[in-house]
């Protein structure tokens, strides 16, 4: 038996895409060759031929003796290529942002327009960018361009602290056109404030780039002086007077500075008061006077029907304003109250005729006499009898 023929083929490296390689096949016996397949072969029936695949190709010759007696060997070209990566389309970004450029991972080695060799750069200001990635088959680039940093909106809300509550004060975020949102839930650019309190907002601008702003407003009003009516005291009486107000000086008429003073004198009080929001000033006059809107209240009636001393009732000829009369029995149980000066006590209480005995009252009036207000109070006792 003829022993088949030994076919011999060199070994291949890896190429690169539209190189060649030498493929070459040799036996002791073997005339004739024939590669196959024949696409990228330059003589596929030389038992040497170039190898130029445009994929990974599996090669393989037959080789035959003189005998007509064949065998085969094979052969793979594997493919390199240049590298393959893409940076991106050109770009614009907000002001503080970054952008990673990538050329692809690799076995290559990396050289950017900065002067870096790695794969990747972070970038953050507008500019061409460009690449080379050099592997065995070759120098690949590409290029990117940051077209334009766009600005952040800027937000000026003013330097917060203490405003004062006239006119409305106003917080304007600016930067029209933009997305606003509130702390308060507000979407406007601007809005009213009507609290103290700590205030946020955030805009977006067309370019989609967002600032943040805070600022912590103290509401103060403008100072408000009331010292009340014209008003005439009983000798021995007092009087505080005064106003209170957000952050603010006080001057009296006397010299004093404090916002509240005792006067137990007559004459004519004014109080000025200030703050950064404005003044106010009022003016009162004080009198005294003995007193001659004095109730007459008696301390004995007899309700028995024979229409004399009826009804227990105090009297005056001034004129009575918040009246209330209050009387109780002696285990401090409400047996009539009224707020009506005209009405009086008739000795009846739930319906039925109140025992005779001793009964406790409490009196508190304002008396209006010649245009002068007095303000008192009254107790006593007064006797029931039958």
């Amino acid at each position: 038996t003829q022993p088949l023929p030994v076919i011999n083929v060199n070994p291949v490296s890896p190429i690169c895409l539209g190189d060649s390689v030498l493929l070459a096949a040799s036996s002791s016996t073997a005339i004739q060759y024939q590669w196959s397949p024949i696409n990228g072969l330059g003589n596929p029936q030389s038992s040497t031929t170039m190898a130029s695949p445009a994929v990974l190709t599996n090669y393989s010759v037959t080789g035959t003796d003189t005998l007509g007696c064949t065998n085969t060997a094979g052969a793979s070209v594997q493919l390199l290529y240049l590298h393959s990566f893409q940076l991106g389309n050109d770009t614009a970004f907000c002001l503080g942002n970054t952008i990673v450029l990538d050329a692809g991972a690799g076995n290559a080695a990396y050289l950017w327009s900065n002067g870096s060799t790695n794969q990747q750069i972070t970038v953050s200001s507008a500019g061409t960018y460009w690449v080379g990635v050099t592997n065995v088959c070759g120098t690949v680039y590409d290029t990117l361009s940051v077209t334009e940093i766009y600005s952040l909106p800027v937000i000026d809300l003013g330097p917060g602290g203490k405003i004062c509550t006239e006119p409305t004060p106003v917080l304007d975020a600016g930067n029209p056109g933009s997305i606003y949102q509130w702390s308060t839930g507000e979407n406007t650019q601007a809005i009213y404030i009507h609290e103290s309190g700590a205030y946020t907002v955030t805009v977006t601008n067309v370019n989609n780039c967002t600032s943040d702003a805070f600022i912590s407003i103290e509401l103060v009003n403008k100072p408000l002086v009331y010292l009340g009516q014209d008003t005439i005291l009983c000798y021995g009486d007092e009087l505080t007077l005064g106003a209170e107000n957000q952050f603010a000086t006080y001057l009296w008429n006397n010299g004093s500075t404090l916002p509240f003073i005792t006067i137990a004198e007559a004459g004519s009080y004014f109080l000025y008061s200030e703050n950064m929001c404005g003044a106010d000033v009022d003016t009162i006059i004080i009198e005294y006077s003995d007193c001659i809107c004095e109730l007459y209240i008696p301390n004995a009636f007899t309700p028995n029907r024979d229409g004399i001393n009826e009804i227990f009732r105090p009297e005056s000829v001034c004129q009575l304003v918040n009246y209330q009369l209050l009387v109780y029995n002696r285990w401090g149980q409400l047996v009539f109250s009224s707020n009506e000066f005209v009405n009086g006590w008739d000795g009846i209480f739930n319906g039925d005729n109140a025992p005779q005995g001793v009964y406790i009252y409490n009196l508190a009036y304002t008396a209006e006499l010649n245009g002068r207000i007095t303000v008192k109070s009254h107790s006593g006792t007064v006797s029931l009898i039958r």
